[in-house]
């Protein structure tokens, strides 16, 4: 084969991987801009999320909203020292879905915009 055989095969390679992660990253939500209509509150109780491997830290646990089907969900732009584990809060703000990286199982992520105490 000749260079510029080669090169219009790696070409297409290149287009085909990428188009695949793309397909990947938007089903995921990842280009969907943050509206307005994305927002929604939710209820529930603060406490520690399970890991991926169904075990649940006791010490040093990371603190997210389990709600009243028993779903947790991952909180974000709130800082540990504003939550209490058992308390009941209702926090709004755009919840996505789960992050594949993360150690924990959760059914989303919530960037929180509003917490308040129930």
């Amino acid at each position: 084969m000749n260079t510029a055989v080669k090169a219009v095969i790696v070409l297409v390679v290149i287009a085909v991987v990428g188009g695949i992660a793309y397909g990947i990253m938007a089903s995921r939500g990842v280009f969907e801009p943050e509206h307005e209509s994305n927002v929604t509150s939710v209820q529930g109780e603060v406490s520690c999320l399970p890991l991926k491997d169904g075990t649940t830290p006791t010490k040093d646990c990371q603190l997210g909203l389990r709600n009243s089907r028993g779903l947790f969900i991952e909180l974000q732009d709130t800082t540990q020292s504003e939550l209490a584990a058992g308390k009941r809060i209702e926090v709004t703000g755009v919840l996505t879905a789960a992050l594949a990286k993360s150690k924990y199982s959760t059914v989303g992520v919530m960037k929180v915009q509003k917490q308040s105490q129930l």
